[in-house]
């Protein structure tokens, strides 16, 4: 979980700068990364099980972003977790091009799993 607080830190601090309630984008971003995670994993998951079923990936994908938002916010906004991380800023060690660049892969390993999952 310290990664996605990081992740949190790192979103936050620059989406202050632009919008008057940060705490959105930044949930929503972190929604959707673990959201891509999430179908990674069952697109391994099926390839593994040899699951030849049509699965439709994008009603996954948008139950998955609500309930995972909704999680989210319960954690970071309604159980004050977001506001020590903002407030303890030194225990933050993760480069800003780092939450970038695992927001990327995510989608990437997303999209490369659900190919193989369908063509192979």
């Amino acid at each position: 979980m310290s990664f996605f607080d990081s992740l949190y830190y790192d979103l936050f601090s620059s989406s202050k700068k632009y919008n008057a309630a940060p705490e959105i984008p930044v949930l929503a971003f972190i929604s959707f990364c673990q959201s891509n995670n999430i179908l990674t994993l069952l697109n391994l998951f099926f390839y593994a099980l040899n699951f030849n079923t049509d699965y439709k990936i994008h009603h996954y994908y948008i139950v998955l972003q609500i309930a995972l938002y909704i999680i989210n916010y319960y954690y970071y906004e309604m159980r004050n977790h977001g506001k020590p991380i903002l407030i303890n800023n030194n225990s933050i060690k993760v480069r800003p091009y780092i939450s970038y660049l695992y927001i990327i892969s995510s989608v990437l390993l997303a999209g490369i799993t659900y190919y193989i999952l369908k063509e192979f």
